[in-house]
């Protein structure tokens, strides 16, 4: 596959969950955010929930079992935003699962992760929840 079909694959899956972004990198990346809109249901997938009948969707589930999606996909996500503070960036989605999750295995994030034009490092955000884990070390 040439490298700028690779990079708009790429940029469709980064781009899936950035509503208002999406839909301005062309025909892939409205596709994908469409097409898991629809998927996954509810609100994101309201606007075309007449596109796929209901026999449709049970042949396409029996062909393609979810096997627990949701679940297995939140599973890989916290795992991997466990491993580096650089995988889960505040107000992410991976930091805002793993927050949620309140798992023990939390990036510190006691040091601020970037600088400001090149001065000195900013004081670190009060965050209680690394200020207890701090303290208990």
């Amino acid at each position: 596959m040439p490298a700028a079909d690779a990079d708009e694959v790429w940029q469709a899956i980064a781009l899936h969950t950035s509503p208002g972004i999406a839909e301005r990198r062309g025909t892939l990346c409205v596709l994908v955010r469409e097409g898991v809109g629809l998927d996954f249901g509810g609100p994101l997938g309201a606007h075309h929930i007449e596109a796929v009948t209901d026999e449709q969707a049970d042949a396409l589930h029996h062909a393609y079992p979810r096997l627990e999606m949701a679940r297995s996909l939140t599973d890989a996500i916290v795992a991997q935003a466990a491993k580096d503070p650089r995988n889960a960036p505040r107000y992410s989605i991976p930091g805002e699962f793993l927050r949620e999750r309140g798992d023990s295995a939390k990036p510190d994030r006691s040091t601020p992760a970037v600088r400001l034009g090149g001065a000195a490092d900013v004081p670190p955000i009060h965050d209680p929840v690394s200020a207890e884990r701090n303290s208990s070390r």
